[in-house]
């Protein structure tokens, strides 16, 4: 009894852990990394998407890229959990915002680019999401630069 009540103390504190201090945005954007990745490993062609065609069409395979994405995802997470646990990793959560905040506004560019040039036959949902994951790690950045400027002081 006293390992389930231990097993389940530890699972509660690292879900209080997960959104302290606002790193709920950066433990999603982990996630969402991580899980694209591992879409890439499904046996469809997901690159030749129109939306995607430009990674593949510039010597991007699936395989490499599922192994960068869930890389990232896997990396950021790992830095999520040893900042809340142990001690303070800003330069490794700082350069995985930064990585994300690029590979998603590199997919940004593309969707919009597909709509507005008319490869796309109707706007879809991706003309929001992917903007909307700028712009949370964009605010993942600044929330570093507020640690780093708290936890300095203290």
């Amino acid at each position: 009894m006293k390992a389930v009540r231990f097993l389940f103390s530890m699972i509660a504190d690292f879900f209080s852990v997960m959104d302290r201090e606002g790193r709920g945005i950066e433990y999603h954007m982990s996630k969402v990394m991580f899980f694209m990745g591992l879409i890439l490993i499904l046996p469809e062609n997901t690159l030749m998407l129109p939306t995607y065609r430009q990674m593949y069409e510039s010597g991007l395979s699936e395989t490499l890229a599922a192994a960068v994405l869930c890389g990232f995802g896997g990396w950021r997470f790992l830095a999520l959990y040893v900042n809340g646990f142990h001690f303070r990793t800003p330069r490794w959560r700082a350069a995985m915002s930064f990585c994300s905040c690029m590979f998603f506004g590199m997919l940004s560019y593309n969707v919009w680019f597909d709509y507005l040039s008319g490869v796309s036959v109707a706007p879809g949902f991706l003309l929001a999401i992917y903007p909307a994951f700028v712009i949370a790690e964009f605010r993942a950045a600044s929330r570093l630069r507020w640690e780093r400027i708290h936890y300095a002081t203290h």
